[in-house]
């Protein structure tokens, strides 16, 4: 899991710190050697401030944001694991 609670706008540094995690996974730039192989990476996205709940992602008025999700969830599936996504809301 990648967890970040906040605004559409910081939001997407998850994606970005996200994406900086597969890549050093995949180069084994790890400090530590994992014990498992990765099958799924998750980012738990917290909105903040939210009126109304989203029910599909190409609902948030981001295209920025949501070129990040696309390239993020791109990212995974080269490195061979399926990417997921939950939702949560602040209020």
């Amino acid at each position: 899991f990648a967890v970040k609670f906040g605004t559409t706008q910081k939001l997407g540094y998850v994606c970005d710190q996200s994406m900086n995690t597969l890549e050093l996974i995949n180069k084994k730039a790890n400090t530590k050697k994992l014990p498992i192989k990765f099958k799924n990476y998750c980012l738990w996205l917290g909105f903040k401030n939210r009126s109304g709940e989203i029910a599909k992602l190409s609902e948030i008025n981001s295209i920025i944001f949501k070129q990040k999700i696309e390239s993020w969830a791109r990212k995974c599936w080269e490195y061979g694991i399926e990417p997921k996504i939950k939702i949560s809301y602040i209020r």
